[in-house]
């Protein structure tokens, strides 16, 4: 976890100013927390042995990387990010954005496509949406925007592409975002029909600069409101259809 009770108020470990007998406790579980200042490591707190609590079962560096990264990028435009929070009672944000009710997921790990529709239906259902920003090893199988080779995305990637418009926000491992789009894989010529064919699971990825502001539009099926930037979709209104 990045963030620990610390005195009655909420402490966030990389830019902490630890003294002596300092002693931290989980927001959620309110068990003993230990403050891990690493070197190469971004600082972070975890449990002490005993704690029964969701985030003691262990997060991903990458995981934390991604959570710091994110904050750092929105608050260098001058807004405001809490870190963990329970935002609605059934979801913890990675990130929170409150002026732009705005909730930040960080996916480096897989996720079903149901599952992300199920956790951004919930907070929209409270009025708050969801922006998806996904490691762009995940995504791609690579840790460059430089990536000049057709991939095979995960489901729930090109399913999310369908849905924002054909873009995705990505994150390399150097902290940066990006809007990705996926564009069709090359013709493969077809020797029964003397034609081209084009692999469905297989695309050609390319990246922009993410684009002020981000707001909440309505998804491609019309079912959801997403976090989105400001990039211009890559093509215009369809229906994609219901995912169950």
């Amino acid at each position: 976890m990045l963030t620990a009770n610390l005195n009655d108020g909420r402490v966030y470990a990389p830019d902490l100013k630890h003294k002596e007998g300092d002693s931290y406790s989980c927001p959620y579980c309110e068990h003993k927390m230990v403050l891990k200042q690493g070197r190469t490591v971004i600082w972070h707190f975890a449990h002490k042995p005993g704690a029964n609590c969701v985030f003691s079962t262990g997060e991903s560096l990458d995981h934390m990387n991604m959570k710091h990264h994110v904050g750092k990028f929105f608050s260098a435009r001058g807004l405001a990010c809490q870190y963990e929070v329970r935002v609605i009672r059934n979801r913890i944000a990675d990130v929170f954005i409150p002026t732009l009710r705005v909730v930040v997921e960080c996916q480096e790990s897989p996720i079903s496509f149901y599952d992300l529709i199920n956790r951004s239906h919930d907070y929209w259902s409270e009025h708050y949406s969801v922006l998806w920003v996904f490691s762009i090893a995940r995504a791609c199988d690579h840790w460059s925007f430089k990536v000049r080779r057709e991939i095979r995305p995960p489901d729930e990637v090109r399913a999310l592409h369908k849905e924002l418009w054909g873009q995705v926000c990505v994150m390399n491992e150097e902290g940066e975002l990006r809007v990705m789009h996926l564009d069709s894989a090359t013709g493969r010529y077809n020797d029964y029909t003397g034609g081209s064919r084009y692999p469905k699971t297989l695309k050609n990825p390319s990246f922009r600069e993410l684009e002020f502001p981000v707001r909440s539009r309505e998804s491609s099926s019309g079912d959801l409101h997403f976090a989105m930037p400001a990039n211009r979709s890559w093509w215009p209104k369809r229906s994609w259809g219901r995912y169950s």
